[in-house]
């Protein structure tokens, strides 16, 4: 505590002993020739998702849709695949609200990678 007195007193002091500086008389008119003559930042528009983005989430679209009609309905390309009788694959049986939950944390999760990389290009 008596360290911050003395330095205080100490500061005091010195500002007594230096006194003000006046501004000269055209400070102001240098200071905004200055502001002037500083070169203007032009923002140009950046769209935050890409045409190429946009055509990947378009097409995503389309198969994720495609996909969920295909599995839902009795729809058959009558492949042959003989190896499959091999395989046995568990039917999935999932309520419509964790249908719903996945889709919500699945989207969730697609959307932080962009995010973060727009904070990082925005505060460079």
């Amino acid at each position: 505590m008596e360290d911050d007195l003395k330095e205080e007193l100490f500061f005091k002091n010195l500002i007594k002993e230096a006194g003000r500086e006046k501004a000269s008389q055209d400070f102001f008119s240098n200071v905004m020739k200055g502001i002037e003559a500083r070169p203007k930042k032009v923002l140009s528009y950046e769209p935050l998702i890409s045409p190429t983005a946009w055509g990947m989430l378009f097409i995503g679209s389309v198969v994720a849709i495609l996909g969920l009609v295909f599995l839902t309905t009795d729809f058959s390309m009558n492949w042959n695949f003989g190896f499959m009788r091999y395989i046995s694959i568990p039917k999935i049986q999932l309520s419509t609200t964790m249908l719903y939950a996945i889709g919500f944390l699945s989207l969730f999760f697609l959307q932080i990678p962009f995010l973060q990389n727009y904070m990082k290009n925005q505060y460079k």
